[in-house]
């Protein structure tokens, strides 16, 4: 890696730790103020105008939040290469970083615990929220655990803000590839247009974090799927619910994950404010009121994905019958409006 070892205007490039879709994060050392930082950088051979602009606006973004749960910028520049200017962006390093599920795996944690971590993080996405800025893409690798304990969001390069002024980013990039990762992405975002999407998508998100966090395991499994399989997928599949998977999750938990699995965003939580707040009653050992729909939906689900082609073959069939029967309602007027016995009226020409 050409990086490693070389120097951006005062901040050494130790070692790379990772890299997506769109950038490479290494670890380095700033020198003034003396400190240990992490440095995101465009992925080499895709740093088009427009890839540039969605990553300085990602700089933009995390400099408007502020929140102890959110990884913070430090610094925001670039450097020459032989492909021209290349952004970077500095920020806090989180030493010792897991991501949350490998965190309360290797610890061993507690339900509780597990609980308590993820409401820190549904507080950082409100606050996210609350700027108008929407994550898009949260997952187990975008929420990392510091060596304290403390979660810490990372990654707002595919996020798109709400607000009139910041609407740069697409849902789709040049080549119409998806952005976000499948396992984790709402309904909505396999949409043509991201124009409509807002808050209730991370917290779809959120959801399939959940999911994940208490069950074990996803809600569906999209990993060897092509892509339009793994859209049917997502905006189709039921998922069983945590306490089909487990007895031993308490029902408000599992009531809690279902909510946020809704794939009509308007039977979510419409915020993640509200998804924090029905965790903590939780925690706090108060019972999570439930209406009727919310007790009947895991069995109308679990009807409705076992009768699946039933359902759909009766849909089918019914509308084929009412097709019919408009065709024959048709033909029955027509006949009606006719008098018996008289001979229909040919209009003159004249020569």
């Amino acid at each position: 890696d050409p990086l490693i070892n070389s120097d951006l205007g005062g901040i050494r490039i130790i070692r790379l730790l990772g890299e997506g879709g769109m950038g490479r994060v290494y670890e380095a050392r700033q020198e003034s103020p003396s400190r240990t930082v992490a440095v995101k950088v465009i992925r080499q051979g895709i740093a088009s105008e427009k890839t540039m602009r969605r990553f300085e606006r990602e700089a933009e973004f995390l400099g408007r939040l502020q929140h102890p749960c959110i990884a913070q910028i430090f610094v925001v520049g670039s450097y020459s290469s032989d492909e021209g200017d290349v952004p970077f962006f500095v920020m806090e390093f989180i030493a010792n970083a897991k991501p949350i599920n490998h965190f309360a795996a290797d610890g061993k944690l507690s339900l509780d615990d597990r609980l308590r971590l993820f409401v820190s993080v549904c507080d950082a996405v409100a606050h996210g929220h609350d700027r108008g800025i929407v994550h898009r893409d949260l997952k187990p690798g975008n929420i990392l655990i510091d060596a304290d304990g403390l979660p810490k969001v990372i990654d707002f390069g595919v996020a798109r803000s709400t607000d009139s002024d910041f609407s740069l980013t697409s849902m789709k990039t040049d080549t119409g590839q998806l952005v976000g990762t499948v396992q984790y992405m709402s309904p909505e975002q396999f949409g043509d247009s991201p124009e409509g999407l807002d808050g209730r998508a991370d917290v779809y998100s959120l959801g399939v974090v959940l999911y994940e966090l208490v069950g074990g395991v996803l809600p569906y499994d999209v990993r060897k799927k092509k892509m339009h399989e793994a859209a049917r997928i997502v905006c189709e599949h039921v998922p069983n619910t945590l306490r089909s998977l487990d007895r031993s999750v308490p029902r408000d938990v599992s009531l809690i994950v279902e909510r946020c699995l809704e794939k009509n965003r308007r039977l979510r939580y419409q915020s993640a404010a509200a998804l924090a707040a029905d965790v903590r009653q939780y925690l706090a050992g108060e019972t999570i009121p439930v209406s009727w729909r919310d007790r009947l939906r895991p069995w109308v689900n679990l009807w409705i994905g076992r009768n699946r082609a039933r359902l759909l073959a009766v849909v089918g069939l019914t509308a084929l019958v009412a097709a019919l029967g408009l065709v024959s309602w048709g033909r029955l007027q027509g006949s009606a409006s006719k008098v018996p016995g008289e001979t229909p009226t040919v209009p003159l020409i004249s020569p």
